[in-house]
């Protein structure tokens, strides 16, 4: 039972972190530098062009569209290998000399942001026309605050509150010695910031667009002004055009689709069941059975993969056939839906007609056998094997890192000893890698929050009120469980029942639980404990979400993430201790 505990519970974290499609939007990565590699083959690059629209069906007043390598499991992102800007018409370009998965990035001054995840190769052209969704503005305003370079863009108690004018504007005046200030608006919009209405000069940055307002006499004038807003909710749409790019292309848009499908469907509590997807498996079956192109049949085997690991029915052939014609090393399986939930490890087992391990109703108890267990710790040996061929076959340092970190990932808490030799791999072949530190501070054994150890510093806002801090002195002296979750993470909702049983059970003997909230808002949990679980014990926000410095000093990059702390300070347990059935068996030993 331990083992598959474990194996499901990295599963979880392995599927939090990497996928894009299952987080919020805060969670884009941030650009960073590539990291080094070895034998980069000067070849034809592939080139991406197209036309980048707003809702109306027109040019934007700004639009950029970003590349960036896959993604690993280091919540700091992948390197960003290019970016461009589209021109008055609409229209850009962009290119990169990278083969393998790549994610593009289209992004519109107040538009949401959309992700493609594309599958590259030396000479690959690809011409799209992508109309973006505007952002949702709310149906009434009642408060405007301004984030800005004065207080870092934090949308907590340091925002600034804009005035309501007679003519139902809002205006503010922040005093600075810039000779700019740049800003964006929140409370307007159904989530995240957007720009003002002043059509002042717009700033882009992979978190978004900003208004740049121009200083007078020491003083930024803001202003903002409901009538000017456009409400349209016309869905976005991107034609890929034809050709085998563009089927492949469409291919990665549905992998997407159907995660998001299962990601709205678990917040619910709910499950998609084998019957209502297949239709999608039988529709898909088709396609590959008439497809040619090998590059569009990988992806075809992508998606059956991918609908397995949802909770679809996939025919045994499906495990083979991918097997067979994507061996260990190629480009497909370094594209992101592959990497990110794993599909070399879910082949082994469609091809060996297995029930589901990571899929379950909700409020259900995995009940694990001996078998399970034994035919776990075979995959995991034949994804070890799997993983020693890819590695011979790579000639970049960052894909072998990071398949050796995903393969750590895996094999930890099914083969120990093999997971730590994969971590030691890392470590003498890929010291300075963020994939390798990663690895280190989450399946190492000196990671931070482990049992004995001693709690590290931590400082809270609580959720009601961010100038009410929780602090390790806070906390003293008392048995506190302390949850890091969020309302859209699946892995967290379905702790929920366990959670409250647990609380149910131990609060009269002493037991306190602090849930830490990583959600884009504060306001976003209250809905969720009136209408679905209603969490009776003390509550904290951290803004930033995943890359929030507090959350990075404790080594959270995945959720959930639990740690019970003593009386003292120590760390009774952590992780996997305390989740599912095991929480109330942890919990027994230390509050009698």
């Amino acid at each position: 039972m331990t083992s598959l505990r474990v194996a499901i519970q990295s599963a979880a974290l392995v599927a939090m972190v990497l996928g894009p499609a299952l987080l919020p939007a805060s969670l884009t990565a941030q650009a960073r530098g590539a990291e080094s590699t070895r034998g980069v083959r000067r070849e034809m690059p592939a080139l991406i062009t197209g036309t980048l629209l707003g809702s109306d069906g027109k040019p934007m007043d700004a639009a950029h569209v970003r590349l960036r390598q896959v993604l690993s499991l280091d919540a700091d992102g992948a390197p960003e290998v290019a970016e461009a800007r589209a021109d008055s018409r609409g229209r850009f370009a962009i290119s990169t000399t990278i083969a393998g998965g790549v994610v593009l990035v289209l992004s519109g001054a107040n538009h949401d942001a959309r992700s493609v995840n594309l599958l590259v190769s030396p000479g690959y052209t690809l011409d799209l026309r992508a109309r973006l969704t505007r952002v949702r503005y709310r149906a009434s305003v009642d408060s405007v605050r301004v984030i800005g370079d004065f207080n870092g863009f934090r949308s907590d108690t340091s925002a600034r509150v804009m005035q309501r004018q007679p003519d139902g504007t809002w205006t503010l005046d922040i005093p600075t010695a810039a000779d700019t200030l740049s800003y964006a608006l929140t409370k307007v919009s159904t989530r995240g910031a957007v720009t003002g209405t002043a059509g002042e000069r717009l700033a882009f940055t992979p978190s978004g667009y900003r208004s740049v307002a121009v200083t007078r006499n020491g003083v930024a004038h803001i202003a903002f002004d409901p009538s000017r807003v456009v409400r349209d909710t016309q869905p976005g749409v991107i034609d890929y055009g034809a050709g085998a790019a563009g089927r492949a292309a469409q291919i990665d848009d549905s992998i997407f689709a159907h995660s998001l499908r299962l990601a709205m469907v678990e917040r619910e509590q709910k499950t998609i069941s084998p019957v209502e997807w297949a239709p999608t498996v039988s529709r898909v079956l088709r396609v590959l059975d008439a497809e040619r192109s090998p590059a569009v049949r990988e992806l075809l085997l992508l998606e059956l993969l991918s609908l397995s690991q949802f909770g679809a029915d996939v025919p045994p052939r499906v495990g083979r056939m991918a097997l067979r014609e994507m061996p260990p090393g190629a480009p497909a399986w370094q594209s992101v839906p592959s990497l990110a939930f794993g599909l070399p490890f879910v082949a082994f087992r469609v091809a060996d007609s297995v029930a589901h391990f990571t899929r379950r109703p909700p409020q259900t108890v995995v009940v694990a056998t001996a078998a399970d267990s034994v035919r776990l710790k075979r995959y995991a040996a034949r994804f070890a094997a799997w993983t020693d061929s890819a590695v011979k076959r790579l000639d970049n340092d960052l894909k072998i890192a990071q398949l050796l970190q995903f393969a750590v990932a895996t094999t930890n808490g099914l083969l120990p000893e093999q997971s730590m030799a994969f971590l030691s791999r890392m470590q003498a072949g890929y010291p300075d890698a963020s994939s390798t530190r990663f690895a280190l501070q989450v399946w190492g054994g000196q990671r931070k929050l482990r049992a004995d150890a001693v709690m590290p510093a931590f400082d809270f806002g609580t959720l009601e009120d961010s100038t009410v801090r929780i602090t390790n002195a806070s906390l003293a002296g008392k048995v506190v469980l302390i949850d890091f979750w969020a309302t859209w993470c699946s892995p967290c909702l379905g702790e929920m029942p366990a959670l409250h049983e647990a609380y149910a059970a131990f609060k009269d003997r002493g037991l306190e639980v602090l849930s830490v909230s990583i959600d884009n808002a504060p306001g976003d949990v209250a809905p969720f404990r009136s209408k679905r679980w209603a969490m009776p014990w003390r509550h904290a926000w951290v803004p930033g979400s995943l890359l929030a410095p507090g959350l990075k000093a404790l080594e959270i990059y995945g959720i959930p993430r639990a740690v019970l702390l003593g009386p003292d300070g120590k760390i009774l347990a952590a992780d996997e201790a305390l989740r599912g059935a095991a929480l109330q068996r942890t919990l027994g030993k230390y509050l009698k």
